[in-house]
């Protein structure tokens, strides 16, 4: 729309500079509220568009409908402009705020703790601790067993007066639930060559009536050691360090003569009174000591039908009722240690595996990790379950894959991330690493939280 005075007009030049001027900052909204201040400066009351169309008097009445058309199309163009813009700006708003609220529930949720640890637990994990830290491992086995683990393999043939005293709950003929842990060392010495260092803590059952001192469902920690040169003295050495870091170090032990057909010789072991410190009193019944548990040093036939050389190997094991010895140190007043979470549960895959497992474990041990992993061959789904179980903060799988490439997969199972580990002198450096992390990710939250709320 031109005329003679199109190029000329001082007031046909201004709208244009208007338009172009107006586009440009257009361009370089980033905000709504830009985008409102921009319309206003351009086409408001009081605007440089509306401005000019203010002269408009001063025009001739040939120049007045060239410019007024010119003014009315700037305006459309800004108006359609800005509208574009703000359509733009809406939806990357609402983008971002969908973004923002949006909640993935396939991640894993952060556990409330509610209440506090049952005595029991308590207590069964400072004993972990404690053999973890004389280099013992922690065996699990099932609680539903055969008859042949539970009692022939430990030297109890279907006719020994002792299963009369069990009080046994059989599911089939040859099915039952676990009288003791004792089971749990038969599986372990046929899964593995000695040296042999474990405690096996769990559940088990008798058919008792429930009374003061009885129930059926009860708990026991048993250990086993086999290896070369294992003597009595051994035994007495662990258990008395056992008994001291669970009651100070004032504590006596008494260890008599007994019978227990997986063991030969076999002892009870007595622990000092807590009410009269060993000289006699009701409690003890003039003992001066109370039962605690049996021990002794492994039947040769029990190793034997573990398909251990009994002329080369020897070993003691020893059982414990935990309720027992909670009670023991409820009445003497000891201070239960705090209980310590699983740094890592390792799943070995293989024999190789195994051994790899135990390795990497003793190193991590010995910078004060606390490490767990399978000694009887269960599967990975069951062993998953059981890390899950223990509360296991990361997970690594060992196979033959693993082993040969040198780097395994280190889980946390808390957030479900995976990070890759170098299963060489290093490991130790990095696994620490991975576990400050982890200690410090919440606070690392809290920070972050807390400067968003200043700012």
């Amino acid at each position: 729309m031109q005329t003679q005075c199109s190029k000329d007009c001082k007031y046909y030049s201004g709208v244009e500079k208007i338009e172009l001027l107006a586009k440009e900052e257009l361009s370089s909204c980033g905000e709504i509220k830009e985008l409102e201040a921009l319309k206003i400066k351009y086409l408001g009351k009081k605007g440089e568009l509306t401005a000019i169309l203010k002269q408009m008097g001063k025009l001739s009445a040939e120049e007045r409908p060239v410019i007024g058309q010119l003014a009315n199309k700037v305006r459309a163009d800004i108006e359609e402009a800005v509208g574009q813009k703000l359509a733009v700006l809406k939806a990357s708003q609402q983008e971002a705020e969908i973004k923002a609220e949006t909640i993935d529930i396939t991640l894993p949720g952060k556990p409330q703790t509610i209440g506090n640890l049952h005595p029991l637990t308590i207590v069964e994990n400072e004993i972990k601790d404690i053999f973890m830290g004389m280099g013992f491992n922690i065996a699990d086995g099932p609680e539903i067993d055969d008859d042949y683990h539970v009692f022939e393999a430990l030297n109890l043939p279907p006719d020994h007066p002792a299963r009369d005293t069990q009080d046994t709950f059989y599911i089939t003929d040859n099915i039952l639930l676990r009288t003791q842990t004792s089971s749990v060392q038969v599986h372990v010495m046929e899964n593995q060559k000695p040296p042999i260092r474990i405690i096996s803590p769990g559940r088990v059952y008798r058919s008792d009536a429930v009374d003061a001192t009885h129930s059926p469902i009860f708990h026991q920690i048993e250990g086993l050691v086999v290896d070369k040169g294992i003597k009595m003295s051994d035994l007495k050495g662990t258990l008395e360090m056992l008994m001291k870091k669970l009651y100070g170090n004032d504590c006596r032990l008494r260890f008599r003569p007994h019978h227990f057909p997986f063991t030969e010789p076999s002892c009870e072991v007595d622990i000092s009174c807590y009410m009269c410190g060993g000289k006699g009193c009701s409690v003890c019944k003039g003992e001066g000591y109370i039962e605690l548990l049996g021990a002794g040093m492994v039947h040769p036939k029990v190793l034997e039908g573990c398909g251990i050389d009994s002329s080369v190997y020897s070993g003691f094991a020893f059982g414990l009722g935990l309720e027992r010895l909670l009670m023991v140190m409820d009445a003497q007043g000891c201070d239960y240690m705090e209980p310590k979470t699983c740094d890592l549960y390792i799943v070995p895959m293989g024999e190789d595996a195994l051994k790899k497992a135990m390795g990497i474990a003793s190193e991590l041990r010995e910078e004060g990790c606390f490490v767990e992993y399978d000694l009887i061959g269960k599967g990975l789904n069951a062993q998953m379950k059981y890390a899950n179980k223990t509360g296991a903060k990361f997970v690594m799988v060992l196979g033959d894959n693993e082993i040969e490439s040198g780097v395994a997969k280190l889980k946390n199972m808390a957030t479900g991330e995976q990070t890759d580990i170098r299963l060489d002198n290093t490991i130790a450096e990095n696994f620490s690493n991975a576990l400050m992390a982890d200690m410090f990710k919440d606070i690392d939250a809290d920070i972050e939280k807390f400067i968003g709320k200043e700012n």
